[in-house]
């Protein structure tokens, strides 16, 4: 069946962030039957992937759970891409599983963007908050929580980049077929595959 989004998240030992990343994204606006829901999990030993499945279990919604233990995030990325590639898709969705969308309505706006600009890499740029204790997490999670807003990105709010982060970036599907991550990379995985795509550029 065709989905508009598939959505990867990558988890390993996720489960202080996980369950608010998933609400999170669970009260988008977005069709939640035009999205499929992609869990990569690298070999939790904590309960990351039971409160995966008790969240996700509770909603209509089609989602998979890959679980590869020892993989490191670009190999976890690549599983992503050669999984979602088998499937009926228009764009891969890359969140992190500590990525809060407060807006409700960011996968709309980046799919309303994509599709204004076909074989584009869309990238929502986020903001990091840094907690001294668990209790001052779930206090600013609880508040975000309670927000309900909405964003309207205007076109001269755009700004071209030479590099993406793949906290919350949308990839085409035709484009992800061509993409592979840099497997011995230990981070900035995302900018190898940045570089990649600029030497294809050039």
């Amino acid at each position: 069946m065709h989905k508009e989004i598939g959505l990867c998240i990558l988890t390993y030992n996720s489960s202080l962030t996980i369950s608010h990343v998933l609400q999170n994204i669970l009260k988008q606006d977005y069709p939640k039957e035009k999205i499929l829901y992609l869990i990569v999990d690298g070999g939790s030993r904590d309960e990351t992937l039971k409160i995966v499945n008790d969240i996700l279990s509770g909603y209509n919604v089609d989602y998979r759970v890959v679980v590869a233990p020892g993989t490191n995030i670009p190999q976890a990325r690549n599983i992503c891409l050669e999984n979602l590639s088998e499937e009926s898709i228009d764009f891969i969705i890359f969140i992190d599983s500590d990525i809060l969308l407060v807006p409700v309505n960011v996968l709309s706006e980046m799919v309303r963007i994509a599709k204004l600009f076909p074989n584009t890499i869309i990238h929502f740029a986020y903001s990091f908050k840094w907690f001294k204790d668990v209790s001052e997490l779930k206090k600013f999670v609880a508040e975000m929580e309670q927000r309900n807003t909405k964003i309207n990105v205007k076109m001269d709010n755009l700004k071209s980049s030479l590099c993406a982060g793949m906290g919350c970036t949308l990839i085409p599907a035709s484009l992800a077929k061509t993409l592979h991550f840099y497997e011995k990379a230990n981070f900035s995985e995302d900018n190898f595959l940045c570089v990649t795509l600029l030497k294809r550029a050039m």
